[in-house]
């Protein structure tokens, strides 16, 4: 038996024009490291068709997942699922915004596969929507900082 699903919804506001956020990701994602900006999700393994990845959700738990059926719609959208930890289906829409900066619009919608979140999820799931909110914030200010050409170690150490 699954939990039921989670609708988890992102805003990121990025600094660069969506051409050129496309491409950034892009060109990491065909690196083989496609989340060198993150920290607390990164890819333990890739093929040509999928990327492994492991989330540290700042709890005292990991999440590992399995990116596949990547779909790049440029500049406008891309999509993937995930299976493992968590399945289900993302969409990633890049919207251009004013002042050269570009909003990322993250539908994630899962379900949590590992029996003991499935059996705390009725007590646990705000505390996981909560996790879900930080780690994604996280990524943001990571992500904005990499393509401004900061060091992203510079700022995590501000959200420590």
């Amino acid at each position: 038996m699954w939990s039921r699903p989670y609708s988890l919804r992102s805003r990121w506001v990025l600094p660069v024009g969506r051409g050129e956020l496309w491409d950034a990701l892009l060109s990491q994602l065909e690196s083989g490291d496609p989340l060198p900006w993150w920290g607390s999700v990164r890819a333990v393994g890739t093929t040509p068709d999928t990327i492994d990845l492991r989330a540290d959700t700042g709890l005292g738990y990991r999440l590992g997942f399995t990116v596949s059926d990547l779909e790049l719609a440029r500049p406008d959208h891309l999509t993937f699922s995930a299976d493992g930890d968590l399945r289900g289906r993302a969409v990633v829409r890049f919207v251009p915004a004013p002042r050269s900066t570009t909003i990322l619009l993250i539908e994630w919608d899962v379900v949590a596969t590992r029996a003991w979140m499935r059996s705390v999820d009725p007590l646990a799931r705000p505390l996981f929507v909560i996790s879900h909110a930080v780690l994604m914030r996280r990524g943001e200010r990571r992500l904005a900082a990499w393509l401004q050409g900061g060091d992203v170690r510079t700022s995590r150490r501000r959200e420590r």
